[in-house]
């Protein structure tokens, strides 16, 4: 069993740094937690390559799960190493399979907040409809509209899967729980999203996007087809390699947030020394 971290307020600087050495320590773990989802997915979607509509419904299901449980399933493994707990990946699905049905409701409401934050953007797609000479300005502004709703959800609800799977909150008190952890560091929470967002591009539509363009430039029309499922196994594995780490700075950022404002530090350590036998507990 590995040390507990000595808990305490980070800079973000500090919080990607042991974010990246949790990742490194125990890769192989992680990746294979995300494997299990990802690979017959993976193997599912290259043979429904040529069917749009089987696709699309594989599209569905591996984002529903891989967005619910392997994130739910993930958060249990890194919060258990991170606080020096042992922990198997057979061990972190059955947890996490308990908390499927709460992690998928939690999910589904904030799928129908960000539906109703984007209202406006809606209107003014509309508008756009019927206005043809001012359609710069409204495309500018509906633009906005979806950007800065779904930003501002993703901060605030950033931490609804560790609500869930590491204090057992059910779908509307997790909710609850995350907006409370993000009162008074909204700037910063943001600030990380968009980082981590980043770095899940940099890992996932990048190469993509670069293997498609290299097709294009040099007109090889003949590896169409290959380049597709060269494609198609390059995002996979971006997502394997991307989701522990996104998994592990929210998770350790969501730690953080409890430090500083909760004092999640002592209570720890209050667990610890009571769960000690008497005679090992200091005086």
């Amino acid at each position: 069993m590995e040390a507990p971290p000595r808990l305490q307020p980070q800079s973000m600087g500090d919080l990607f740094d042991a974010a990246v050495r949790l990742y490194r320590t125990h890769f192989a773990t992680f990746f294979g937690i995300v494997a299990v989802l990802l690979v017959p997915a993976t193997i599912l979607k290259l043979l429904a390559l040529n069917s749009p509509g089987a696709t699309s419904a594989l599209e569905l299901l591996q984002s529903t799960l891989l967005n619910n449980f392997g994130t739910g399933v993930l958060a249990i493994t890194i919060g258990r190493l991170y606080l020096g707990q042992p922990v198997t990946i057979g061990a972190a699905y059955r947890q996490g399979a308990r908390a499927i049905w709460r992690l998928l409701v939690a999910s589904f409401a904030l799928g129908l907040l960000a539906v109703g934050a984007m209202l406006p953007m809606l209107a003014c797609i509309f508008a756009l409809a019927f206005n043809t000479r001012n359609t710069g300005v409204l495309t500018v502004v509906a633009v906005a509209l979806m950007i800065v709703p779904v930003a501002f959800l993703l901060t605030r609800y950033v931490f609804v899967t560790q609500a869930v799977v590491l204090e057992e909150s059910g779908p509307v008190d997790a909710l609850k729980r995350s907006w409370q952890l993000t009162r008074g560091s909204f700037w910063r929470i943001a600030a990380v999203v968009v980082a981590v967002s980043l770095l899940s591009a940099l890992l996932t539509r990048i190469p993509v996007m670069l293997l498609s363009w290299t097709v294009v430039f040099f007109g090889l029309s003949d590896l169409l087809v290959a380049a597709q499922l060269g494609g198609m196994v390059i995002s996979q594995v971006g997502l394997m390699l991307a989701m522990p780490i996104q998994l592990a700075i929210y998770t350790l950022l969501y730690y953080d947030v409890r430090v500083r404002h909760e004092g999640y530090d002592l209570e720890l350590l209050g667990s610890q020394v009571a769960a000690q036998p008497l005679a090992e507990q200091p005086l």
